[in-house]
């Protein structure tokens, strides 16, 4: 099931979606243990950009998918 998640239409296991998933983990995680830790949480302008950019590349990847 966790792998029909990871593949294309085409059947080629995609990279970015990957990316993407670890991203957003890693988000998710340092969120929560910020909160913990400190009691709030300040997303930095870089993080912010990077789930962006990440998020783009996916967009304009998806036009070149066969």
């Amino acid at each position: 099931m966790i792998s029909q998640f990871f593949k294309e239409d085409n059947g080629n296991f995609s990279s970015i979606r990957l990316i993407n998933l670890l991203v957003i983990f890693t988000t998710c995680f340092v969120w929560i243990f910020s909160v913990v830790t400190k009691g709030d949480w300040q997303p930095s302008v870089e993080l912010c950009g990077l789930i962006v950019t990440l998020v783009g590349m996916k967009i304009y990847q998806k036009k070149f998918e066969e």
